[in-house]
């Protein structure tokens, strides 16, 4: 990982925030650009983990269809005066990219977060910058790059 810019100086800390941010907001809202190149936001549930946010939903969605097109999305938390927005690459999961272990502690991390079942196949959202502030000073402003875009 390598930072931009973190005004503390401190890319641990802010690290550290923003992991447990991500992993224990309930709502995240999904920014896409649908096959037709328009934008397109809505709410989702998801499990972040290990630099990665999980979702599901049934592949009738506009959003996910779009994601098929156009697998650059932007993720971001709802709180518009603390955001963190995650630029980040969207792949839909097949049995073979997940051990039976990992997809037995998704569908159980997701169960229990929601308590619903899963039925539909999961999008695996993967972090390449995260962009934060504190909304009441821009000066705050922070960027990391996790990893490259393409």
């Amino acid at each position: 990982m390598s930072h931009d810019s973190v005004p503390s100086g401190d890319v641990n800390a802010v690290s550290a925030e923003v992991e447990e941010r991500l992993s224990r907001a309930d709502h995240y809202w999904l920014s896409v650009v649908t096959p037709a190149g328009g934008a397109h936001a809505v709410p989702v549930w998801g499990i972040w983990r290990d630099g990665c946010l999980y979702i599901e939903g049934p592949p009738s969605r506009l959003w996910f269809r779009a994601l098929r097109v156009h697998p650059r999305v932007i993720i971001h938390l709802p709180d518009p005066l603390d955001p963190i927005i995650v630029e980040g690459r969207a792949k839909v999961l097949d049995e073979s990219d997940l051990t039976p272990d990992a997809w037995t502690l998704l569908d159980s991390q997701y169960q229990a977060k929601y308590r619903i079942e899963q039925g539909s196949p999961y999008i695996a959202i993967e972090a390449v910058r995260l962009i934060g502030w504190d909304g009441a000073d821009p000066k705050t402003t922070w960027r990391m790059t996790l990893r490259d875009a393409d």
